[in-house]
């Protein structure tokens, strides 16, 4: 199915502020897939940094790539993988060994390294809130 184009509102995380973006959040112009509804693909509000998949409700990035032909590929399969038009501290799941494997498996459909920061800052502030 073709991308539409979309806004989306992401959060934007300590680290970020650092590099000059101002603001808490910040609306950035995106697409998303109408077959995977509760996810979006943006430039990264970082220059340079690639492509982000953000959920879309909270606008906590779920994953950073390289490309946007990379983070429209695995559009199909994040939304296979569970229901991201839930509130995000319904996603993330309360016991640490399952948001583990939910971390990995987002890492291996977006083909990103398993530290990467967008998966953890996902939960950790979804923890904080909850």
């Amino acid at each position: 199915m073709a991308l539409k184009k979309t806004t989306v509102t992401v959060l934007c995380a300590e680290s970020e502020h650092k590099a000059g973006i101002v603001g808490r959040q910040r609306d950035m112009a995106g697409f998303a897939n109408p077959a995977v509804p509760g996810l979006a693909i943006h430039p990264s509000v970082v220059k340079g940094a690639g492509w982000a998949i953000t959920h879309v409700a909270s606008g906590l990035v779920v994953a950073s790539v390289g490309s946007k032909a990379k983070a429209a590929r695995a559009l199909p399969a994040l939304g296979k993988l569970l229901d991201w038009n839930r509130p995000a501290h319904e996603i993330v799941p309360a016991e640490p060994g399952e948001w583990r494997y939910l971390k990995q498996r987002i890492h291996l459909i977006a083909g990103t390294p398993e530290q990467s920061r967008p998966a953890a800052c996902l939960s950790s502030i979804v923890r904080d809130a909850g």
